[in-house]
């Protein structure tokens, strides 16, 4: 299934190792990216009720214009919180600025310091003018320590530089202050040291007040912060810096807010009616924060849900999430890096895969799982996973992997090149010699130089033989363009048959899909290795029974008491070892179909028994007397004559006619020739897609007599894929191929001497071709043709166009009858050869429109006939008709 190498798998390793230091030394990159994803996660999510717990009372420009604008006179706010006070509020968190007290309003201070003493609900923020990162040499704080935590052993916080808060009688009768400070927007830092302590988060506060907690329940740790209230503890989880990520479960409108003015003016009104008791149920034990919101006066930031969100909302988000223990949790990078390995170790796999067509789509399934899983952990669990750094592992391990098989194709077809353009340049070289002195030959002809003849003819012949070797592995050397040569007759593929268009096969698959849909009978001739089996499971496959079993059995493989057992089922104690009753492949195939393979070496006994099947439908187990009834479909298969069989007494006749109701019978291959290519690129891609056969190969195994049919033919191909993988090559030679082909291969020549020497016998008669084919072993007829077909061609060109001179020498004999038909088929032969030749068009353009002229023609000829039809474009000789 899988062709990585340990190169490969070394590459995706390291562009893995690459991208998890990138993440650890850049990681503002990837966090970006992430951000970005969340947004849109966001978006898919959607909006979440907000706790009704939170009501916010904001100031906007209307309402600070409308009270005399800014600063507003603190008996406002005082007035405001008396009314809250009223109303029963759990806690009322104050984000206004109180930080100076003026002389001419000390009055209005004392007014609201002694109403937020009488409150004893109220949380005031502060500020600091700087934050760093770095530890402070500071060792005091300036901030009352009431309003201060321990910082314990261990814990790294922010920096907080020259605070700001209330003013000093604020200080003394306020519950609680916090520090309103954002990072990045969207984090909130839950402590800040000033000195040696810690300064609470502004939302922390108002939670534990509304409470009433102790400072004291408040548990500070490395990466979680617990609050214990009302026997529940609230966690919120922090980095290592003790910040917070909000989870921003709407936007402003999802928010519970109401204009101080208007409430004050609704307070007012309403006190002294019914509509009292209404109001006081609405704000009772609510959390309150009160805060600005107006253009130009307070800050906005932006959210998943809003380009302007006010910065109140934050903490009443930050409130939420601690209400309901639903803040972000982002992975540790520990488990961040093993999940970026995992993505480049299966990618690296997915690459390996051997159909590229499943790697992609792995890939495709890997990186939407990837993303559908990091968007059900953020929505339901509110846990955040990297997706920018496991993506961008995919995308570059291959891209990787794709560069690295295109350098190593490239690599090979660069050297096949080489030794391409290193045979073809050798191969002109001896061709031009060959013509040399072929021409000094002729010239010593009409002169008395005998010995300078010989050794002319002796070279000549020696050159021949070099040319011809070199043209083999110039050959050898070029991949086989097994598409672009049956583009008229395109492969096809049924049910796992694959064949080519006007092929011995498309009738045989016609006329299987014409006979599958019915329960009758079938029986399939084939020698071994021909697809039987193929054949019985698209019968199957293309039934009303497909839904239902498909049962093989190889008949031939059983001794005839275990077949029957096997078939028909035993009883518990039919034979020894018989220790439970087991049902039969008939009885387990019930409603679908059982095929029996090689039906013909079944005994007479068994044959009676499976003639009752065929009848009735009936059966019993071995040592049983109970008879069971069974609806099977019997496909028999064979690659005996049975009707010899019948004749001879050894195949029951009655059952012979119940099996061959309906009759497949399945060429060998060697009648299959066009199909090699076919098959063998089919086969091939099984191993690797990359892979090709060269011409030589192709033309090898089209001359072989595949004995062992399609079965022998996809072990050649396995074997020599993985003898070209083992060398890192892209193309299949002849030397990848097995002895026994090759030594075919090597003895073309003598199969040339053997037709020619038989058709010679049979005096080239009408049924010449047929005769010697079968005197061959039932060769094919095509290929007793085409080895006549090259052998003039071959006999024409060393003739130098002489027609009468490559007639002699084709028939060895001097019967002008027997001439005449040779003659007569020569000239058909070389008509069909350079019917495309047009003297219009230049030598090389007739060659390209010729090209199907080479088909099935064995690749020796191919000089000859390029020579023919490059003379012919020359006019060197004329065929009369």
């Amino acid at each position: 299934m899988m062709q990585i190498n340990f190169k490969q798998f070394i590459l995706g390793i390291c562009v893995t190792i690459i991208i998890i230091f990138s993440s650890l030394l850049f990681p503002a990159v990837f966090e970006n990216i992430d951000r970005s994803i969340l947004s849109i996660e966001y978006q898919l999510r959607g909006t979440k009720s907000v706790d009704t717990s939170i009501v916010i009372l904001y100031l906007d420009n209307d309402d600070i214009a409308s009270l005399g604008g800014l600063p507003l006179k603190r008996s406002y706010y005082a007035l405001l919180i008396d009314a809250l006070r009223d109303l029963d509020v759990g806690v009322i968190g104050f984000d206004i600025a109180l930080t100076e007290s003026k002389r001419e309003f000390q009055e209005y201070d004392n007014l609201l310091a002694a109403v937020v003493e009488k409150a004893n609900n109220v949380v005031i923020s502060g500020y600091f003018r700087e934050l760093s990162e770095y530890q402070s040499r500071d060792t005091i704080s300036v901030i009352p320590d009431r309003f201060l935590y321990k910082k314990p052993q261990g814990i790294n916080v922010m920096q907080g530089h020259q605070p700001e808060l209330p003013f000093e009688n604020m200080l003394k009768n306020v519950n609680a202050i916090g520090h309103t400070h954002l990072i990045g927007d969207t984090r909130i830092p839950l402590f800040i040291q000033n000195g040696q302590t810690l300064f609470p988060a502004f939302a922390i506060e108002i939670f534990r007040v509304n409470d009433r907690s102790p400072k004291s329940d408040v548990i500070i740790s490395s990466g979680d912060v617990k609050i214990n209230v009302r026997e529940a503890t609230h966690h919120i989880p922090v980095n290592n810096n003790m910040v917070a990520s909000i989870n921003f479960v709407g936007g402003i409108t999802d928010l519970k807010m109401i204009s101080v003015v208007n409430f004050l003016k609704m307070y007012d009104r309403i006190k002294t009616n019914t509509v009292y008791a209404d109001l006081l149920d609405q704000f009772r034990g609510k959390i309150v924060l009160v805060g600005i919101i107006a253009e130009g006066r307070s800050k906005f930031i932006e959210t998943p849900f809003n380009d302007e969100f006010p910065v109140i909302g934050v903490h009443a988000f930050f409130l939420h999430n601690l209400l309901h223990n639903n803040f972000l949790r982002y992975s540790p990078e520990p488990i961040n890096l093993i999940i970026i390995l995992l993505c480049g170790i299966i990618c690296t796999f997915l690459m390996g895969i051997k159909r590229e067509v499943y790697g992609w789509i792995g890939l495709i399934m890997l990186v939407i799982m990837l993303i559908l899983i990091s968007f059900v952990f953020f929505s339901n669990y509110s846990y955040v996973l990297p997706v920018a750094a496991p993506i961008s592992t995919i995308f570059l391990v291959t891209v990787s992997m794709l560069i690295y098989k295109h350098k190593l194709i490239r690599g090979h077809i660069d050297f096949l090149a080489r030794e391409k353009e290193k045979t073809t340049s050798l191969l002109q070289s001896k061709e031009m010699q060959l013509v040399k002195l072929e021409k000094e030959f002729q010239s010593l002809q009409r002169s008395d130089a005998e010995k300078r003849r010989t050794q002319l003819q002796e070279e000549i012949t020696k050159y021949k033989t070099e040319v011809s070797q070199l043209k083999e592995l110039a050959e050898d050397l070029q991949p086989a363009s097994i598409s672009s040569e049956f583009v008229k007759k395109p492969c096809k593929e049924f049910c796992g048959i694959v064949y080519g268009n006007n092929g011995p096969m498309e009738g045989i698959v016609s006329f299987i899909k014409k006979i599958a849909d019915n329960n009758a009978a079938v029986l399939i001739y084939g020698e071994s290795g021909t697809g039987k089996e193929l054949v019985a499971r698209a019968l199957h496959e293309n039934s009303r029974r497909k839904q239902k079993p498909f049962i093989a059995v190889n008949c031939g493989a059983l001794a005839e008491g275990l077949l029957e057992s096997e078939l028909f089922g035993h009883e518990r104690g039919a034979f020894t070892g018989a220790v439970k009753e087991k049902a039969g492949r008939f009885e387990m195939a019930d409603g679908g179909t059982i095929f029996l393979d090689e039906i013909g070496e079944t005994s007479e006994n068994f044959q009676v028994k499976l003639l009752r099947v065929l009848q009735d439908g009936t059966l019993e187990r071995v040592g049983g007397t109970q008879t069971k009834k069974v609806d099977v479909r019997v496909i028999a298969a064979t690659n005996k004559n049975l009707q010899q069989a019948v004749d001879e007494k050894r195949f029951r006749e009655d059952l012979y006619y119940r099996l061959k109701v309906l009759e497949v019978d399945l060429p060998p291959l060697r009648e299959r020739i066009e199909d090699i290519p076919i098959l063998a690129e089919h086969f091939m891609n099984q191993e690797d897609k990359v892979i090709k056969c060269s011409k030589s190969v192709i033309e090898i195994l089209k001359q072989y007599a595949w004995k062992g049919n399609i079965r022998e033919l996809q072990s050649v191909i396995k074997r020599a894929a993985l003898l070209a993988k083992a060398e890192e090559r892209s193309i299949v030679r002849m030397k990848d191929v097995s002895v026994e082909i090759t030594q075919g291969e090597k003895t073309l020549v003598d199969l040339e001497k053997k037709i020619i020497s038989l058709l010679r016998e049979k005096k080239f008669s009408r049924n010449s071709i047929s005769e010697t084919a079968d005197d061959l072993g039932g060769l094919n007829r095509g290929t007793v043709a085409e080895y006549f077909r090259g052998y003039c061609f071959k006999t024409f060109y060393e003739c130098q166009w002489n027609f009468s001179k490559a007639v002699m020498i084709i028939s060895q004999i001097e019967d002008p009858i027997i001439n005449k038909k040779v003659e007569k088929k020569l000239r058909e032969y070389l008509r069909n050869g350079i019917e495309l030749v047009d003297l219009q068009k230049t030598i090389e353009q007739v060659t390209i429109t010729s090209k199907s002229k080479y088909k099935n023609l064995p690749q020796k000829y191919h000089y000859y006939l390029t020579e023919i039809i490059n003379a012919a474009c020359r006019s060197e000789f004329k065929i009369n008709s």
